[in-house]
């Protein structure tokens, strides 16, 4: 799926909002907050590989963005990634940073973020992963890219130049990306007995599209997303 045909899908294209009915998340900015600090959650998840100099999240893009819906404190941001301006180079000559994995399980006892995050990206709330007993969320191979000053201001400077932004972009905002996080993300899903095969892949399916481009439904239980950019810091 490309991008064009994901943004027509879940995007209000040139609008940086978040769709009807899709709350803030809280399963990776649980994540973020705990081991990747100073980044914030970034939708539509999408992967620089094949995408070169296109890549709309490289450090020193001028980018427009919207807090998402409902999120009073936005640290959950939606970007209208047909509205940028890049310098211009491609995220993989830029240094990077390894950073840890991370993992979130969480059941019907033993919490609720993962969960709240898969619901607020169906849009259903807790009606939408009836019949799923236990989520668990890893993150692996993360990298961050985050420029010196001197490299992030020769960027900056490479996005500004002839770079023309429409005002009045339905409540969004100008920024500037100071660092993105990228990594490869899977969602595994444990059924309650009873629950069809059908129904198990239906689900699947749904959150393949819902996560975001570059993710993928592996089976009736995985979903895995690899290379994605899921964190961004702003300057």
């Amino acid at each position: 799926m490309s991008w064009r045909r994901f943004a027509r899908l879940v995007l209000p294209l040139g609008v940086g909002v978040m769709a009807a009915g899709c709350a803030p998340s809280q399963g990776l900015i649980d994540a973020l907050e705990r081991n990747y600090q100073g980044y914030e959650e970034l939708s539509p998840k999408l992967s620089p590989r094949g995408a070169g100099a296109a890549f709309p999240y490289t450090p020193g893009t001028i980018l427009s963005v919207a807090a998402a819906a409902g999120e009073r404190e936005q640290r959950t941001w939606v970007a209208a990634t047909d509205l940028h301006c890049s310098p211009g180079v491609a995220l993989s000559s830029l240094r990077y940073w390894q950073r840890r994995g991370y993992r979130m399980r969480t059941g019907r006892r033993t919490g609720s973020a993962a969960r709240t995050w898969l619901e607020a990206r169906l849009g259903g709330g807790a009606a939408s992963l009836g019949g799923v007993s236990e989520v668990i969320v890893d993150v692996r191979a993360v990298r961050s890219y985050e420029p010196s000053a001197r490299v992030l201001a020769d960027l900056n400077t490479r996005a500004a130049s002839g770079c023309w932004l429409p005002s009045g972009l339905g409540g969004g905002s100008v920024r500037r990306v100071r660092g993105v996080i990228v990594g490869d993300v899977r969602v595994r899903l444990y059924f309650e007995q009873g629950v069809d095969l059908i129904a198990r892949s239906q689900l699947s399916e749904q959150l393949s599209v819902a996560l975001g481009f570059g993710f993928a439904r592996i089976s009736e239980s995985e979903i895995a997303g690899r290379n994605v950019a899921f964190g961004i810091k702003w300057q």
